[in-house]
């Protein structure tokens, strides 16, 4: 995963919030995708101090609609 770049929809907590942290530890550049503002934050810190590099974009994507740009 060494450089590159994943998007990880629902990154703030559970499941998305693990693996974000796995993909950090394994090189990548990770991109937090979610509604939950504060948490995401949160995590988005907790990746940083493992010294990866890290970004966080509030998403809402509960429908297709929402998702459409």
């Amino acid at each position: 995963m060494q450089g590159r770049v994943v998007i990880v929809t629902g990154g703030a907590k559970g499941i998305g919030r693990y693996a974000a942290h796995t993909l950090a530890k394994a090189g990548a550049k990770v991109v937090l995708a979610d509604a939950d503002v504060e948490r995401m934050h949160k995590t988005l810190g907790e990746i940083h101090r493992l010294n990866a590099e890290a970004l966080a974009i509030p998403t809402m994507c509960a429908t297709r609609r929402m998702c459409d740009a």
